[in-house]
């Protein structure tokens, strides 16, 4: 398992306040995730990992990071926690 627990809270911040927004008359109709994989960065190749899948570069395997379980925890219950 990948932690990235600093992702999680990231998005968790975020969705707060999307809801918080959307809840205070916001015309918010959804929040989108910056990126599912790991994607080539113009400023710095591979050196930050953005996606809630990790690209192995030499096999081009997927291995899922905590954070997409979060993710699809809390869409599955509805709530984030």
């Amino acid at each position: 398992m990948i932690e990235d627990d600093y992702r999680i809270n990231f998005i968790k911040r975020h969705l707060y306040y999307t809801i918080k927004a959307k809840e205070e008359g916001c015309h918010c109709h959804g929040y989108l995730i910056w990126s599912f994989i790991d994607h080539l960065s113009a400023i710095n190749a591979f050196k930050n990992r953005y996606g809630l899948l990790e690209l192995d570069l030499s096999t081009y395997k997927r291995k899922p990071k905590k954070s997409l379980f979060w993710l699809k925890d809390c869409i599955e219950k509805g709530i984030v926690e």
